[in-house]
This record gives structure tokens, C-alpha cells and sequence, in this order.
């Protein structure tokens, strides 16, 4: 059993470390290393608490493959024709994980690159948003989903579309990202991931992509976030830009004793505490600023 375990592991290690993910793959190479050293038998996974390098995910992973003999969160892995490209990529000599990624990438961004460069109409935005808006509500009711940048502070035209999410009730938004891609690849809207998902160490997840209305239209590029409730506020501020206002809207919080980012307002002044900021609103009065719309932004 031993074996097997460390060979679904080491499976892990080598997705993460394809996929350019260091910090999931260094955190795997941990646990690899630390099974071999293992000289018990693991017989339920309770055993591994404590040891050093096998964290509480690995271990549930761990007894999830002793109870049902695979790990079902990662069964996609086998079928990820992106993760064979870059597997057999990683097989050419010289060739390491980022450059097999790099590859891949830029085969995709050949692929649409016409595309790529056409303008979305707002009117095609609005569409869109209602694509991934009605996914989202069949998977939870209690989310908010807003299209950010040049979109949001009404430009007429966009170079793309990023939507960010949250679930209003404040409950955990872990693994809400991957479900809804998962969904709209089976109703043929998604058709290309740019890479692995993305998972922050605060709390938010990320997809980067392709998507089409329908089978004759062009292909967009489009951007899916989520952040946990308490971070929104923050995330909407910085997503819908502009680049010029955000500097404006740091640089004022700096005089103020904080840090400003795209998911908190961190003190760096004695006396300060940090502040949840859900709405947007909430941001500008924690800095005592005037709330300035969308359209505003757009300097």
C-alpha cells in the first residue's frame, strides 16, 4: 500500500511541476520524500498526523485513495490532453516545465491570435457575463458576479472580459472556480484553459481562458476570479481599473499607514487594524476618500 500511495503522490508532484505550479509541487516533492523515509505500513492515513512534510490535504488525499483505491478530485489528470502535451514536451531534451508550459501557450495564442485582436462590443460582454452569470447561479445562489475593467467603467469596446465572483453569504468559495469552468466546458462555452488554476495564499482562485457564444462566433479571451466576501470589496476596486486610479487610490493609503491590494487593506502604521472591506464603497470610506463610479476611474 505504501507504494501505491506514494506513486499517486509522486503522480501529483509531476502535474504540479508540469503545470508550473512551484508552490503545490514543492509542497508535494515534501510529501514524497517524507513517504519514503516512512518505514510503518499506512494502513488508514491517521498514522502520517504529524509527520513532517504531510499536511491535512495530503492526508485526506491519502484516505480518500485508501478507502475508494483513486483520488477523484484528480482523476482529469489522465484525460487533460494540455497535461499530455506538456508531458510529452517535458520528454524533448533541454526542455524543462516552464518552457513545455511556454510552448503550449503560445501554440494557443497562435490558434486565436486573429481573434485575440478584435475588439469585444459591450453589447457581446453583456452576453457573455449572462453566460457565466446563469452557470453560476445554478451552482449557488448566493453569488454576486460583476465584469470588471474597461467593461465596468463603460467603455464601449474591451479587450477581453474579466468576471469576478463571490458568494454573498459569506460562506467559503474554495474549489467554486474549478466547478464553474468545469460546467462551462461541458456547455461548450469554455474551450481552452491557459494554464492551471490559480490559488492565492489568501484566499482567492483564478482561471485564465477561451470562450465563444456559439460555434460561429469569435473566440474571446476571458478571465474568471474569486475572492472570499470579506476581500470583494477590494477585489472589484482594483479589477475595474483603472491602472492610473489604483496608483492614486495605493498611494493614498500609504499616507495613511496601510497597504493597499487586491484583497486587503493591511496596516503598516502602529495603531492601525486591519478592515474588511465586502463593498467597494467600504474601501473608499475606510481611507476617507469620496466615492468616485466606475466611469469616474476611467483616467
Amino acid at each position: 500500500m505504501n507504494k501505491a500511495i506514494i506513486a499517486q503522490i509522486e503522480k501529483l508532484y509531476n502535474y504540479y511541476k508540469t503545470s508550473g505550479d512551484k508552490g503545490r509541487a514543492f509542497g508535494y516533492a515534501k510529501a514524497v520524500r517524507s513517504l519514503k523515509t516512512y518505514d510503518k505500513p499506512i494502513k488508514t492515513g491517521e498514522e502520517l498526523d504529524g509527520v513532517p512534510g504531510i499536511g491535512d490535504g495530503i492526508i485526506r488525499k491519502i484516505k480518500e485513495f485508501i478507502a475508494d483505491g483513486t483520488i477523484k478530485k484528480f482523476e482529469f489528470i489522465d484525460t487533460d490532453p494540455k497535461v499530455k502535451i506538456l508531458q510529452e514536451l517535458e520528454n524533448v531534451w533541454g526542455l524543462g516545465p516552464k518552457g513545455a508550459q511556454k510552448l503550449t501557450m503560445q501554440k494557443i495564442g497562435l490558434k486565436y491570435y486573429d481573434d485575440f485582436l478584435k475588439k469585444i462590443p459591450r453589447t457581446e460582454v453583456e452576453l457573455l457575463l449572462a453566460t457565466v452569470k446563469q452557470a453560476c447561479l445554478s451552482l449557488y445562489k448566493d453569488i454576486q458576479v460583476e465584469a470588471c475593467g474597461s467593461f465596468r467603467r463603460g467603455r464601449l469596446e474591451c479587450g477581453d472580459i474579466d468576471v469576478l465572483i463571490t458568494r454573498t453569504n459569506g460562506q467559503p468559495i474554495k474549489g467554486i472556480v474549478q466547478q464553474l469552468v468545469e460546467k462551462l466546458e461541458k456547455e461548450n462555452f469554455l474551450k481552452e484553459r491557459l494554464g492551471d488554476f490559480r490559488y492565492s495564499t489568501t484566499g482567492s482562485e483564478g482561471y485564465m481562458g477561451v470562450c465563444q457564444l456559439g460555434v460561429k462566433d469569435v473566440f474571446r479571451r476571458i478571465d474568471i476570479k474569486a475572492y472570499p466576501y470579506e476581500q470583494y470589496g477590494f477585489a472589484l476596486l482594483y479589477f475595474t481599473g483603472s491602472g492610473p486610479f489604483n496608483l492614486k487610490m495605493r498611494e493614498e493609503a500609504i499616507k495613511q499607514g496601510y497597504s493597499l491590494s487586491d484583497h486587503s487593506l493591511t496596516p503598516t502604521a502602529p495603531g492601525k487594524k486591519k478592515i474588511d472591506c465586502p463593498k467597494e464603497e467600504d474601501v473608499f470610506k475606510a481611507l476617507g476618500m469620496p466615492y468616485k463610479t466606475p466611469k469616474e476611474r476611467d483616467i
